[in-house]
């Protein structure tokens, strides 16, 4: 008898210890963000669910602050004042076309105070160089492209408001003078409709610089002419450079044979005896 009653002790204490054992593991597994089905929903009177869900928060925080600000700020920020990129899109050089006969109109004057409406359905203006807010010297490098819908008419550069630049190109590369201070740098584009694309930019000029222009031969976007420009040109009939007509050079050789049979004045042909022949 004794030995049943010790046998039914044994069991119910053994069950006693084995309930106990569990509800200590259950609530280190809860104090520990154990997971539960409700937890993984984000349930937030569970401990684990609360756990769990402020990991992901963290996860999301830091990955969209992350993102979000730092991407915005780096797409928007360097074209806040307009459109730059370290690499404008590549365009086909245009030059815009003038009449085929007559005279074609001057340019109309630079607006006071020049147009900003920016990207529109008719294009866009990109800058490349220099990048907005920067320190620069005086001259400083510009490049700039024009985006178009219809045909160029013309690009224009205004400093502080003030048109400094002209072209009949789609593109601009030029070495541009301001004083130094602050300025604000706008790119009007304007095509054949009479439509404007333009974008802006500040630049910081420290001082002057040590510039170095050679070559200038080798400058692109030349407008060639002669004492008019030539038709088909924007400023077709237009003087172009001293003169009438169109300039016409020959060169003849032979002459100091022909000056000593004409017997020329001397001075001539002693100036023609001392000079030097040309290397072959």
């Amino acid at each position: 008898m004794w030995s049943r009653v010790l046998f039914s002790a044994s069991k119910y204490l053994s069950r006693a210890i084995i309930t106990v054992t569990a509800l200590i593991v259950l609530i280190a597994l809860t104090a520990c963000g154990g997971v539960s089905n409700t937890s993984n929903n984000g349930g937030t009177t569970d401990t684990g669910g609360t756990g769990n869900t402020g990991t992901g928060t963290g996860n999301t925080g830091t990955g969209g602050t992350g993102d979000t600000g730092t991407g915005g700020t780096g797409n928007n920020g360097s074209g806040g004042g307009g459109n730059q990129q370290a690499q404008c899109p590549t365009v086909t050089l245009q030059f815009a076309k003038g009449p085929d006969t007559g005279v074609a109109p001057f340019p109309d004057p630079a607006p006071v105070p020049p147009p900003s409406p920016g990207t529109t359905a008719n294009g866009s203006v990109c800058v490349s160089q220099p990048t907005d807010g920067s320190d620069v010297t005086s001259p400083f490098h510009l490049l700039a492209v024009a985006s178009l819908v219809n045909p160029i008419d013309h690009m224009r550069v205004f400093i502080d408001g003030v048109a400094t630049q002209f072209t009949f190109y789609n593109e601009l590369d030029a070495e541009i003078f301001a004083a130094a201070g602050r300025h604000s740098v706008e790119i009007l584009a304007t095509d054949k409709s009479g439509n404007d694309v333009s974008t802006s930019f500040h630049v910081n000029v420290t001082g002057p610089g040590n510039p170095t222009i050679s070559d200038i031969q080798n400058i692109p976007n030349w407008e060639p002419c002669s004492a008019k420009f030539p038709p088909g040109h924007p400023r077709a009939g237009q003087i172009c450079a001293a003169g009438l007509g169109d300039a016409v050079s020959t060169m003849t050789e032979g002459q100091k044979e022909k000056l000593s049979r004409l017997g020329g004045p001397k001075w001539v042909r002693e100036r023609i005896d001392e000079a030097d022949e040309p290397n072959d």
